[in-house]
């Protein structure tokens, strides 16, 4: 997604006003499957698990790494962590697993870095390449670009060193919601 969307997606809904569901479709069961490397990436699967839930849908987030089998899901949210400018690699591990069933559904990514705690359209470019080796695998519907939260205790000893100036958490939860009641209605077809 790019973000002048995701901008005026907040103005717009300030959360997932106006996305209501349409008859409350619980049959058509989304994944929202996660990499993370400190806990921020699975916040954000969970809120927007939540959302999804309260739109309608059927819901399991759970970490990619985790996922023998997709089968059963009418879509599926992929979320990862970008450290450094590099994927968490369960992400990648996890398309090249399921490449044959995630060409036959829906699929949206989105990803959580530091790059979008200033949404400037250089740096979302740049956040949206982070995600390139997903696209070549599958082609999503849509992309969520979210900025990260940033606590030193749960980073190894050498990133605490470097990331300790970048301690907060910079996630604009209302984006993530409006997001996550967007996608979807594009991930199900309403």
């Amino acid at each position: 997604m790019d973000c002048g969307r995701m901008a005026e997606m907040k103005k717009q809904h300030g959360g997932i006003a106006g996305h209501e569901p349409k008859g409350g479709v619980m049959d058509q069961k989304i994944l929202v499957a996660y990499a993370t490397w400190a806990g921020s990436t699975a916040e954000v699967a969970e809120e927007i698990g939540k959302v999804l839930r309260e739109t309608g849908s059927s819901v399991d987030v759970l970490p990619a790494k985790d996922m023998s089998d997709i089968g059963s899901y009418k879509a599926v949210v992929l979320g990862t962590a970008v450290r450094m400018g590099r994927l968490q690699g369960d992400a990648v591990k996890f398309l090249d697993r399921h490449r044959e069933a995630l060409s036959q559904m829906p699929v949206a990514y989105f990803l959580v870095c530091l790059t979008m705690k200033e949404p400037t359209e250089e740096n979302c470019q740049q956040a949206e390449s982070f995600l390139d080796p997903l696209k070549k695998r599958i082609e999503p519907m849509d992309v969520g670009l979210f900025a990260g939260k940033v606590d030193p205790k749960k980073l190894p000893f050498l990133f605490r060193m470097f990331m300790r100036s970048a301690e907060g958490d910079y996630r604009d939860w209302n984006a993530i919601r409006s997001w996550a009641a967007d996608v979807r209605l594009k991930l199900l077809g309403e």
